[in-house]
């Protein structure tokens, strides 16, 4: 028996050894296994990374590029025009990032909006070797029109013209450009799904009326034992700073011809909401400089043409929509009205018919339309660093965004043309 014994200690012994041998090949195939494993796992960890990188670039572009295409053809540059700039962008993609497949930028809505495809896909580093050459990370864009056929907010937006005498020259002239402008980017020609009207107040020390309105927001006639030209100045009173509509105990001041002074011209009447383009562009071109800055009537003025509750002073068309649309919702979001009034002068505020100042006044005012739901933009025009003109201006915008202190007509026109912008704004859909 014990010669029996050593034979299988010895062969124990070796296949102990195979088992030890075979053990460690198992674990060498193990490791190896997982090292491939870990270095896929952490070379795609790398190529997600990259791609979802490139995709936000790559969404951040085509918005770019839609908004900045949309906003050509806002200002009425050619569907050519737009794309070219569209294409630039693009271009600038393919430089840029190891991408494959084809993009594409198109005008549609009738040439209110820009829509912009890229179907690509991202070249991968590693996991090519499992196969995934590429992952995509395509996306589109379009931007359109916030007024007109692609938008759905209707707009309400009166300018406040200063043409008192220190506009004289070159002043007046740079501010027909930027009224214009305005009312050519505002102004939509295509009213069918959101309406878009401009009203204007010229003012210098008293604002004109037509006829009209001047015998229903005074309660005189313009022909009787006293003759008026349609000037009028602040009322005073409980309502002195509302909006109530025009009664006893809350009409307007006419002034008579007498002390009219000649600064309250026929051309520098009023014009209600309207969405006639070529009416607004007509009479803003004729206007002319003279007389003082009371522009608490300006003001005042602003406020009453886009005040529903002076809809009985206006024919239908030019009837402001109720406050109540301003807070109105549709679903995408979007408000169903936005009511906007746009204030320039290029001085302080130095003529009043009360014993309150103009400027308090003024913002007396600014406070009370602001409160009613108004959307107000100040624009200061060369105003020599005076203090007060500027405090009251910026007082009475909305938000210090919304007042511009311009010293030159180029700084005028981009202010108007920037506030037209914001009026009509572009919205990105994806």
């Amino acid at each position: 028996m014990k010669g029996s014994k050593a034979p299988v200690g010895r062969l124990c012994a070796r296949a102990g050894r195979c088992l030890s041998a075979d053990q460690r090949g198992a674990v060498a195939l193990m490791f190896a296994g997982s090292v491939f494993l870990l270095a896929a796992i952490v070379g795609g960890a790398v190529d997600f990374a990259q791609a979802y990188r490139a995709k936000a670039l790559i969404q951040s572009t085509i918005d770019a590029a839609a908004l900045a295409a949309a906003r050509i053809k806002q200002l009425g540059g050619s569907d050519a025009a737009a794309l070219d700039s569209a294409r630039f962008y693009l271009e600038s993609l393919r430089s840029s990032l190891p991408i494959t497949g084809p993009m594409s930028a198109e005008v549609v809505d009738g040439g209110m909006s820009i829509r912009i495809v890229a179907d690509v896909h991202h070249k991968t580093s590693f996991l090519g070797a499992i196969g995934l050459t590429q992952l995509f990370v395509g996306s589109s864009s379009t931007a359109s029109f916030g007024i007109g056929s692609a938008g759905r907010t209707n707009v309400e937006l009166v300018m406040m013209l200063d043409i008192t005498g220190s506009m004289a020259g070159s002043k007046i002239a740079d501010l027909k450009v930027a009224a214009e402008d305005l009312v050519g980017i505002v102004v939509s020609d295509d009213q069918s799904a959101a309406t878009s009207k401009v009203a204007l107040v010229p003012f210098s020390n008293s604002v004109r009326l037509e006829p009209e309105l001047f015998e229903r927001a005074t309660g005189k006639p313009m022909v009787g034992a006293r003759t008026y030209s349609g000037c009028v100045v602040e009322r005073i009173g409980p309502e002195a700073y509302t909006d109530a509509p025009p009664a006893l105990g809350a009409y307007v001041v006419p002034i008579e011809d007498k002390v009219n002074n000649n600064n309250c011209p026929n051309r520098h009447t009023v014009v209600a909401l309207t969405d006639d383009k070529s009416r607004l562009i007509a009479h803003i071109r004729q206007l002319d400089e003279g007389g003082a800055t009371a522009g608490h009537l300006g003001t005042a003025w602003s406020w009453y043409m886009l005040s529903p509750r002076w809809s009985g002073m206006f024919p239908s068309g030019s009837a402001p929509a109720p406050y109540a649309d301003i807070t109105t919702l549709h679903p995408s979001g979007e408000p169903k009205l936005r009511k906007i009034a746009v204030l320039m002068t290029d001085g302080e505020y130095n003529v009043a018919y009360s014993s309150t100042s103009s400027v308090l006044q003024a913002r007396e005012l600014c406070r009370a339309m602001k409160s009613a739901g108004i959307e107000v933009f100040t624009v200061g025009f060369e105003l020599g660093g005076n203090a007060t003109a500027i405090a009251t201006l910026r007082d009475c915008a909305s938000d210090s965004s919304k007042f511009y202190n311009t010293t030159t007509g180029d700084e005028l026109k981009l202010a108007f043309r920037d506030i037209a912008l914001k009026a009509s704004p572009l919205r990105i859909k994806r």
